[in-house]
């Protein structure tokens, strides 16, 4: 178990520069937090929740020294996606209600831990979580425009809040829209003070204007109250049927906390070259979330804002975290009503930047130039999320990401080798036809080797057999690290029709796995296959130019290809 003072002995603790990424994480994560909760459309003050009780369990069971653990802003819109219509927003049965999927969630983490399941994030690649966050970012920024445009009419998924402000668009109000543009254009010059933690002091402004001119009488509303104090906590009343739907939200937000957080913990302990154990990160996550139900909070998600500012503000070791948590406990009983006092168009303006902040686009332009069709497919997991849901959203993002999986492993990009004088290998498309040595082709088949891409393997062969019979067609095994039963069979029936050709087949870098895989289909280490023979060996036995021997047709049909050759 990682405990708070986990830190290497050949480290000492920089008390100074913990204390200062400890308060800048407070000061900042308060108000941004604040807009997570109104993302999720939970009472402000639960976000205040998310920074203490949560925050100290991961430093208590988590594996980063790095890692914040807070409120986030895709695991909030996940969250307001699954609770929708199952109770009103912000009651206190819908408060109960997200506190019961925060322990699911953390259960389910539990639970991975166990079965060693965290390998799951692996499905959440770069490439789809870069589409799933510009998905997000979208909806998250387009619900933020109705109180930065000052209408009330416009609420729901992005497309029904755009429809909406398009109904209402006469409603507008102009100083609303006034004190938002200055909040972005404040925003926007803050990206010059790296060292300025720019959103804190925009809604600080914000409640300074507020508190000292007054902005009612320009008609410019503030945020609900919120209440300060220990967290009241209640039983959820379950609606009938909403069991599967909750367990599904769980199920997706552990999906995006096993991509984030996990992801994110890696980068830092590589950064400065320190472990980082991922199982032990899964129940530091599982009780995190387990302390937010406890606390009256909802979920809880390595936060990448946090983090980033702890680490530029000298935060090191886990006692920034619990500096930070002390601050936030003393905050819920001291300033909650200055908080009050917050223009809610400055809270949406905030969460409009964050969540434009969250799209990479610079990810997403390397992508369109280097690997176009990864690029299609992150642009379909964020018009998903978009017009879909954040929790569909991630099973689309899953589902694409296997489906291009098995697309690749389906048609492989198979080679010829061929050599230079010194020795070097030489990669040639296989419509090319080109010989390693005369009468002898080096076929390298480079995935896996089962019944959906088996059919590619027998083309390939079948078009190195003419228009001239080769005496030897060597099939590199250095890249098939599995043959299925189909793929054996279809092996043994193409080896059948080889040897009756008079054509010399030889597997070259077979592991020993996949070499027990052949042997059970039935193959066996004869003058006529071999399993380790050697490429320079071949390149002496079979240099020789062939005889013109017309091509000989090594089709199999596949619908017999479980069958054993006769």
């Amino acid at each position: 178990m990682a405990s708070i003072t986990s830190v290497p002995p050949s480290k000492w603790i920089n008390l100074r520069g913990e204390v200062v990424a400890g308060l800048s994480v407070a000061a900042v994560g308060i108000p941004i937090s604040i807009g997570y909760a109104s993302v999720a459309h939970m009472p402000l003050a639960t976000a205040l929740y998310t920074m203490i009780l949560p925050a100290i369990a991961y430093t208590v069971f988590g594996s980063s020294r790095h890692l914040v653990v807070s409120a986030d802003s895709a695991t909030a819109a996940i969250l307001a996606a699954g609770l929708l219509g199952l109770a009103p927003a912000a009651s206190t049965n819908y408060v109960a209600l997200a506190g019961l999927v925060a322990g699911l969630t953390g259960l389910i983490l539990l639970i991975a831990r166990i079965f060693h399941l965290g390998f799951i994030a692996n499905f959440l690649s770069r490439t789809l979580l870069a589409g799933f966050l510009v998905g997000v970012g979208i909806s998250i920024a387009v619900q933020q425009l109705p109180n930065m445009l000052g209408v009330a009419g416009a609420t729901g998924n992005p497309i029904a809040v755009l429809w909406g402000l398009a109904q209402h668009w006469n409603e507008v109000s102009v100083p609303t829209v006034v004190v938002s543009a200055a909040c972005l254009v404040l925003l926007a010059l803050g990206l010059r003070l790296k060292s300025l933690p720019v959103e804190f002091v925009v809604i600080v402004g914000g409640i300074a204007i507020a508190s000292f001119i007054g902005l009612q009488q320009w008609h410019i509303q503030t945020i609900d109250h919120i209440q300060g104090g220990l967290p009241t906590l209640v039983l959820p009343s379950v609606p009938d049927g909403a069991w599967p739907h909750l367990l599904v939200t769980a199920l997706s937000l552990v999906v995006v906390i096993l991509a984030q957080s996990t992801s994110l913990a890696r980068i830092y302990a590589a950064k400065y070259d320190e472990p980082f154990d991922s199982h032990h990160d899964l129940v530091g996550l599982g009780i995190a979330n387990l302390a937010s139900m406890a606390s009256g909070a909802f979920v809880v998600n390595g936060s990448v804002t946090k983090t980033a500012l702890s680490d530029r503000m000298g935060g090191r070791t886990k006692w920034a975290v619990v500096i930070s948590a002390g601050v936030v406990a003393i905050a819920l009983f001291t300033i909650t009503g200055f908080l009050s006092r917050l223009p809610a168009a400055v809270l949406a303006a905030v969460v409009f930047w964050i969540a434009l902040g969250m799209t990479h686009t610079s990810t997403l332009r390397a992508l369109r130039q280097q690997r176009r069709d990864e690029w299609l497919i992150s642009m379909a997991t964020a018009v998903a999320v978009i017009a879909l849901g954040v929790e569909v959203g991630v099973l689309v993002s899953i589902a694409l990401c296997l489906l291009n999986h098995v697309r690749h492993g389906y048609h492989p990009k198979n080679k010829l080798v061929s050599f230079r004088d010194d020795g070097a290998q030489l990669m040639h498309p296989v419509s090319e036809r080109t010989e390693a040595a005369p009468g002898l082709f080096i076929y390298r088949f480079q995935a896996g080797l089962y019944y959906a891409n088996v059919e590619q393997l027998l083309d390939d062969v079948r078009s190195l057999s003419g228009p001239i019979t080769p005496r030897c067609i060597c099939i590199d095994f250095s890249a098939i690290t599995d043959v299925d039963f189909t793929s054996g069979q279809v092996l043994l029936t193409m080896v059948d029709r080889a040897e009756k050709a008079g054509i010399h087949l030889a597997f070259t870098h077979v592991s020993d796995e996949v070499a027990g895989e052949l042997r059970s289909s039935g193959l066996v280490e004869s003058d006529l296959l071999e399993f380790g023979a050697h490429v320079h060996e071949l390149l002496v036995r079979y240099a020789a130019t062939p005889s013109p021997t017309p091509g000989v047709d090594l089709t199999v049909d596949t619908r017999d290809q479980v069958s054993t050759p006769q």
